[in-house]
């Protein structure tokens, strides 16, 4: 694991992947914790293997608590949620291994979904491609069977396929069991970390931009010296400005 990132590398990932996709900022994010692997290795990582990076990077930068909102899907009332890393973090994360599915008289092959796959896929129009051409990378025919040609499924092998590659790599679909006090309504809420850690870093960073202006407004300093100083002498500073 890499030292914390400073808040001139964290600030200038942050400027850099600003306009990217998740897919892409979540690679960004990944080059943070493992800054020396080359990149066709961290787009080789399963998403599972990318998510349990990115929770100890926030566990890094803000602590192992987490807070978030969700709203109930039944009556849309916010539901507020308190949580650790520790509680979305699974033991075993998925690798490339590939496990067997017996699909009718076909056997199959499945392997986790990576980085790669994910940069892939999102570029397609629509949810229905995105999910039929991350099966046509994951899946693959067996022994004799083993064909060239496209593989096609029902939208029922298509579900059971989906959850036998959650099953291989379940860091990368890691639910939270809700309740809402409103109505009573109980459902399972998924935990994206690639969005949670960037909207937590976004706000930082919004926030330090504040800071650097009316500092360097008032007393004329750079960003970068502003940047690098410590956030207790930041604050400091801040609070005399504010007397």
């Amino acid at each position: 694991m890499a030292p914390d990132p400073s808040c001139e590398v964290l600030l200038a990932m942050w400027e850099q992947a600003y306009g990217l996709s998740p897919a892409a900022r979540g690679m960004a994010l990944l080059g943070l914790v493992l800054p020396q692997r080359p990149v066709d290795e961290l787009r080789a990582m399963s998403l599972g293997q990318r998510d349990a990076a990115l929770l100890d990077l926030r566990a890094k930068l803000f602590g192992h608590q987490l807070q978030s909102v969700a709203p109930c899907p039944a009556c849309g009332d916010k539901v507020e949620l308190e949580f650790l890393v520790d509680d979305v973090r699974i033991a075993e994360t998925g690798t490339s291994t590939p496990v067997r599915v017996a699909l009718g008289r076909r056997n199959l092959i499945a392997r986790a979904a990576t980085c790669d796959d994910v940069l892939f896929i999102e570029q397609l129009p629509s949810s229905a491609s995105r999910r039929s051409v991350l099966l046509e990378r994951c899946v693959q025919t067996t022994g004799k069977q083993r064909m060239t040609t496209r593989l096609t499924f029902t939208a029922d092998e298509e579900r059971l396929l989906a959850s036998q590659l959650a099953e291989c790599d379940p860091q990368a679909d890691m639910r939270i069991g809700l309740e809402c006090f409103a109505c009573a309504h109980a459902w399972q809420a998924r935990f994206d970390i690639v969005r949670f850690l960037w909207q937590e870093i976004d706000v930082w960073a919004q926030r330090l931009l504040a800071e650097v202006h009316l500092l360097a407004s008032a007393y004329g300093w750079s960003e970068r010296s502003i940047v690098t100083m410590s956030p207790w002498r930041r604050q400091i500073y801040l609070e005399m400005l504010r007397r």
